[in-house]
């Protein structure tokens, strides 16, 4: 009989979940839309919104009364600030808001935020308990422990270490102790069983950040091996058995110990393409629908360029966007076209960059939404002349909870091995050629454009004043 475990994964625009068993197999999925039901601004997100929505989650779940374990992951870095009975005092500190304090030199991705409620909402500062990052959050509510998943030591600095603390001027006993990846947290309370429909008493094993999660449910956990995890932002992770030091190029511990995780942040492709279903009035319209048509358009038809970030930096951005040599008889399809090729493209020259850097990719192991799309798999394979694997479970991060949740039972001694027993793949996007040649033309037209527009913009903004 297999061992079921119920895995969550707190998403910007959504929390999906399934029943997993032992052998990798998603026995049930779910998901609840969190944008879809209301202008949610970042600014002011509301972390009981999460919990409404695990509740829902939890009710779709047909096999929730068989589960041995959960375990959850969530985006990040997000802090929310609580209260001694784990209730939020003031609006989530989300990753993708404005509030950051930063102190040059120090590493840490989640200090910055706490500073700046210290000095702009110093009210709730103090009312404030403790303060747990997303995935954390939802586990406190299941257990009451307070906890703050790492996958090791090494990762530490980039989320709070003594000295850096002090060099914040922050309280320590503020922040929760820190856990490792696949240890249990607790169990699930009676108060948090009534509450959310949980059997009482199963273990809870600590997931973590959503793209370590991610490389674990692509099993993207050897040297050489690369991960797209896509969503409302995207990165391209390559698993390095050596540091990379590229100001392109993020270099941070792997979720395996003696790797490093090599990436390449696209911090806006997901939000883009909402953007554009939005203003395009097709937000009603199903997502194959609309990118087959799109997608389907000749390749060979003169159409726009769309210019996703007049910024640029280490991250590609949704700023200042803009449209080139937009003709009066393009109408929607072109211009969407010209979007999704702009995201394709950057994902391309990510690779691009990682490859300079010695970071060799034959093959991307693709998760996430996007992932779904047979078209966008193959325009993708397509434009970077490289294999797309589309893995069995797509929203990847639920397989990796799945492997830390089973390691810690003792199902597996390592999450490497975890990993690689778990992960599976459906099918396998190999690049045409004779449609790579014509993109490597349209490619190269992007790239100039961006880099003379992009050029001409800097040199404006840097010049005197007058």
């Amino acid at each position: 009989m297999s061992i079921k475990t119920f895995c969550v994964d707190i998403g910007t625009s959504s929390i999906k979940g399934g029943i997993i068993d032992d052998a990798g197999n998603l026995l049930n999925w779910g998901r609840i839309g969190l944008l879809e039901r209301g202008a949610f601004d970042f600014e002011l997100w509301d972390a009981d919104s999460w919990l409404t929505a695990l509740t829902e989650l939890v009710g779709e779940l047909e096999l929730i009364g068989d589960i041995s374990a959960v375990a959850m992951s969530g985006n990040g870095p997000t802090i929310v600030p609580v209260d001694r009975a784990g209730a939020p005092v003031a609006s989530t500190l989300h990753w993708a808001d404005s509030k950051v304090e930063r102190i040059p030199d120090e590493p840490s991705f989640f200090l910055p935020k706490i500073r700046w409620m210290k000095h702009n909402q110093a009210e709730a500062y103090l009312l404030t308990d403790c303060l747990l990052p997303c995935p954390d959050f939802l586990t406190f509510a299941l257990t009451g422990q307070r906890t703050a998943a790492i996958p090791s030591v090494d990762f530490q600095k980039f989320l709070w270490t003594d000295n850096s603390i002090r060099r914040y001027g922050l309280d320590a006993q503020m922040l929760p102790p820190f856990i490792e990846i696949g240890e249990r947290i607790g169990h699930v309370t009676p108060q948090a069983a009534r509450r959310f429909g949980l059997p009482e008493g199963v273990p809870v094993y600590a997931g973590g950040s959503d793209f370590f999660m991610a490389l674990l449910g692509t099993a993207a956990v050897r040297a050489g091996r690369t991960c797209d995890r896509a969503g409302t932002s995207e990165g391209i992770n390559y698993c390095s058995g050596v540091q990379i030091f590229s100001d392109r190029l993020r270099t941070l511990p792997h979720v395996i110990d003696g790797f490093h995780n090599i990436a390449g942040i696209l911090s806006s492709t997901g939000r883009i393409f909402e953007w554009f279903r939005d203003v395009s009035g097709q937000r009603s319209r199903p997502y194959e629908e609309m990118l087959g048509e799109i997608i389907d358009l000749d390749n060979q038809c003169p159409r726009p360029v769309f210019i996703p970030s007049l910024h640029s930096g280490p991250t590609w951005e949704f700023r200042g966007a803009a449209f080139m040599d937009l003709e009066p008889e393009h109408g929607i399809p072109e211009m969407g076209r010209a979007v999704i090729e702009s995201i394709a493209f950057s994902v391309r020259d990510v690779v691009e960059t990682l490859e300079q850097n010695d970071c060799k990719i034959d093959v991307i192991r693709v998760s996430g939404g996007q992932a779904r799309s047979a078209k966008w798999n193959q325009m993708k394979a397509d434009i970077t002349g490289k294999e797309i694997w589309v893995p069995r479970v797509v929203d990847a991060e639920l397989v990796g909870n799945a492997a830390a949740a089973f390691t810690g039972m003792g199902g597996f001694d390592s999450l490497q091995k975890a990993a690689e027993e778990l992960v599976g793949f459906q099918a396998v996007y190999k690049p045409d050629d004779e449609k790579k040649n014509r993109y490597d033309l349209s490619y190269r037209r992007f790239s100039d454009i961006c880099g003379r527009i992009v050029g001409i913009i800097s040199d404006y903004l840097n010049s005197p004043k007058r």
